[in-house]
């Protein structure tokens, strides 16, 4: 393979509309060879760009003034950088190329150039904008017809150019579509794909446009207009955005009740979609971080009114974000009642950002990060931001906490053998009307044996009523008490099921339907302590089934989402 430039040579072009073209598979410089690129200059690479590590631990080997112009990929294996003089521009106009290596380039002007098809991919976070402080570059994506000109592939480009100008993008797009580092069951992700933007204290009555684009290519370009300064030159707001499955999964990390597989599906009323916006680097408080606005834009395929059934009119579209300071797990937030422009017809909605700053309280703020946007008429639930059940001493206590009431009788505890059929424990009155953290616990003195089933009704003071989601509290602590632990679609057509025994215990796992239909049964002998059998699903339709475990003495029952 033919390798151009490597070792010592040192290279100066000079001449003002001087061109020089590398005829080259691969492009290496290493070993301190020196470049220098003048203002006015090109220099055009027909091949891959390498930058090897360097000898020289303090410089950096190309002065940049100029042009490269580079047709395949980039690579950058120099701890100290590419760039000791960075005034210049960077051109990738190949069909499709990729900006690595083991070390980052900070780039001054980078321009992604090509047709539709010519997507340019992160294979490690990268600067673009010259050095903080000194507006210089900017990142142009310079496509030629409507498509994804960078895909961050779960990576982050960061505009180091507070104005807003940075970032330049006709019909050039960028993809951020890859999930969180962490998706609901535990399993690890590739992390959102950020676009990082250190607007610090300028760019005040300024929009800041991040021309995001979903996996179609359709435009879903997000814009951030900030109407007052925040305190903090290091200020930065991070954007990421994901399009999701129907039933919002994979969540955001951490993201729970968006899915209740005993009562409300209220994902059925979400759009598929996530946004994720950080502040980073602002000292907290009213006068430190900036007011903006936020600016949603979804495509039609976000909307999916097949699995979104809830959703029969945009207009009715409201921003809602997710709490992680909810305790136990974070849960949905107080969410903004009118938006500022809703535009159905453009699929817009914008929203004012400045109402609230407590980020560390319980109730968070505006700057709280995960955003999805809800119909008006069917909130994710945010009244109940605590539900639990614990056994101890043989006896079931079931706690709950509210963040707000209104209108609230009282609440009846309500328990079942089989998660489907429940009977009334008790009762405790409600607050009526409140606006605080209010906690609340009930004892059931005589519970099931094994596991058993747990929800709240509440009841209003006209008589309406709702319910909780279901929680299940076993009383069979001991390894060989016979007990079902968990059960769980494994999503490769196989459901695990989980349970406590004796040795040699006899037992049988049967499956139903929603309606009681049994569709596979399964028996066998156990081992002492914790079993796993696996029961083959193949291609049952997604939804909600009952598992059902027994031996001689004892059932228990359990309801599990097939996906």
């Amino acid at each position: 393979m033919k390798k151009f430039y490597k070792n010592t040579i040192a290279l100066v072009l000079a001449a003002t509309a001087f061109s020089t073209a590398v005829n080259a598979q691969i492009f290496t410089n290493n070993n301190g060879a020196k470049l220098n690129i003048a203002s006015g200059t090109y220099l055009n690479i027909d091949g891959t760009f390498e930058n090897q590590s360097n000898a020289d631990v303090i410089n950096a080997d190309i002065e940049n003034n100029g042009t490269m112009e580079v047709s395949e990929g980039w690579t950058n294996n120099d701890a100290q950088g590419v760039f000791s003089t960075n005034a210049g521009t960077v051109r990738l106009d190949g069909s499709a190329q990729t900006i690595g290596g083991t070390n980052t380039t900070f780039f001054n002007n980078l321009t992604l150039a090509g047709g539709s098809s010519s997507v340019k991919t992160l294979a490690i976070n990268t600067l673009v904008g010259g050095g903080y402080g000194s507006p210089a570059g900017v990142l142009t994506l310079e496509t030629s017809g409507i498509g994804h000109t960078l895909d961050l592939n779960a990576k982050e480009v960061e505009i180091t150019n507070p104005l807003n100008s940075a970032i330049v993008a006709g019909t050039g797009k960028i993809r951020s579509e890859t999930t969180p580092s962490v998706t609901l069951n535990g399993a690890p992700g590739p992390g959102y794909g950020k676009v990082v933007w250190d607007i610090g204290t300028a760019g005040n009555g300024s929009v800041y446009s991040v021309p995001f684009a979903n996996a179609a290519g359709n435009d879903i370009t997000f814009l951030y207009e900030k109407t007052s300064a925040g305190v903090g030159a290091a200020g930065k707001i991070k954007f990421s955005t994901y399009h999701t499955a129907t039933d919002n999964t994979p969540w955001a990390t951490t993201v729970t009740g968006l899915v209740n597989e005993y009562n409300q599906p209220s994902h059925l009323y979400v759009v598929d979609r996530f946004w994720n916006i950080e502040h980073e680097g602002y000292t907290s408080g009213t006068a430190n971080m900036p007011h903006s606005k936020y600016t949603f834009k979804y495509d039609d395929a976000d909307l999916n009114l097949v699995g979104n059934t809830g959703i029969d009119n945009e207009a009715q579209l409201r921003p809602q974000r997710f709490n992680q300071y909810l305790p136990p797990n974070g849960g949905w937030g107080d969410w903004l009642f009118g938006p500022d422009v809703i535009n159905p017809a453009t699929n817009t909605l914008q929203i004012s950002i400045a109402n609230d700053y407590g980020v560390g309280t319980w109730m968070g703020g505006d700057y709280l990060p995960i955003w999805t946007l809800v119909d008006e008429s069917n909130p994710l639930p945010i009244e109940l931001i605590r539900f639990a059940g614990n056994c101890a001493d043989g006896q079931v206590e079931v706690t709950w906490t509210t963040a707000s009431e209104t209108n609230n009788d009282f609440f009846t505890v309500q328990r079942s053998i089989d998660g489907v059929t429940f009977e009334d424990v008790t009762i405790v009155d409600g607050a009526g009307n409140s606006s605080s953290i209010i906690n609340y616990s009930a004892v059931d003195y005589n519970p099931y044996g094994g596991t058993s089933y747990y929800r709240l009704k509440q009841t209003d003071f006209d008589g309406t009523s709702q319910y909780s989601d279901v929680v299940a509290v076993s009383c069979g602590n001991a390894a060989t008490d016979f007990n079902l632990v968990n059960a769980y679609d494994q999503g490769n057509g196989t459901m695990a099921v989980i349970f406590n025994a004796g040795d040699n215990e006899l037992y049988t796992v049967t499956l139903y339907d929603i309606i009681g239909k049994q569709i596979t049964e399964t028996t066998g002998k156990a081992y002492s302590g914790q079993n796993q059998i696996n029961i083959a699903v193949g291609d049952l339709a997604r939804g909600i089934y009952m598992i059902n475990l027994k031996n001689e003495f004892k059932s228990f029952g359990r309801r599990v989402m097939l996906h």
